[in-house]
């Protein structure tokens, strides 16, 4: 059995911040940590990303990387989301905020994905809207965390998912096995400025190979978003 564990948890929990916000007629309470500037609140919403995804025609989606729980959340309104998290502390946002919100069409499920199934070790900064990294420098926090692949199980649940994994979307696409086909959209937030284009090339070719078409949705801070359809 996967096991996570937990290092300097007392740096995890500080600096707990609350927010209402406001999506179509729906107003969410949600909760987040650590020291996130207004800006960065502002854009970690990603509404254009939200409708887009609302706009395909799927019925249950994993949303891999779903932080707080707000896009997961906006999404769930009257179909299913697996809201995969596998940050202590962001998981305990994302299950305190679905609890909050009454949002009980979300799932919350306390990992990550990963081109092998165990556990990766990360650093972090120990607040919701940090950039994790798998190459030993995005904060002082250690954490391990589990991690599931496409061959497990749960991916035969949904016919959508969206990934957001800080960098790893890479590794995940190009060394894992390989996207279910009852998946038949898959969004990706492709962070260019942890990989080489040789790496998101190779990743947009095995997509490809794998029957999906591609699709740019739009950038955000330096991250861009693409649609993969069959």
């Amino acid at each position: 059995m996967l096991k996570m564990f937990r290092k300097n948890s007392h740096e995890l929990t500080s600096q707990i911040q609350r927010h209402e916000v406001e999506y179509g007629k729906t107003t969410y309470r949600l909760t987040s940590y650590g020291e996130m500037s207004r800006r960065q609140y502002k854009e970690a919403r990603e509404e254009a990303l939200v409708e887009a995804l609302a706009e395909l025609d799927w019925q249950a989606l994993a949303y891999i990387g779903a932080s707080y729980g707000f896009q997961p959340m906006c999404l769930a309104e009257d179909r299913t989301v697996l809201a995969l998290e596998p940050i202590a502390c962001i998981f305990d946002a994302l299950r305190k905020n679905i609890l909050e919100n009454s949002a009980f069409n979300v799932i919350a499920i306390p990992v990550g994905v990963a081109p092998k199934a165990g556990t990766v070790e990360i650093v972090h900064g120990g607040h919701t809207g940090a950039t994790p990294s798998f190459d030993g420098a995005g904060g002082s926090i250690a954490e391990t965390i589990a991690c599931i692949d496409f061959a497990n199980p749960l991916f035969l649940a949904v016919d959508a998912a969206m990934m957001d994994i800080e960098g790893l979307e890479c590794e995940v696409i190009n060394q894992g096995p390989p996207v279910p086909e009852n998946i038949r959209y898959l969004v990706i937030e492709v962070h260019r400025s942890f990989r080489s284009e040789a790496a998101i090339d190779e990743m947009f070719a095995k997509l490809k190979a794998q029957g999906f078409s591609e699709r740019a949705l739009g950038d955000r801070s330096g991250q861009s978003h693409f649609l993969f359809e069959r």
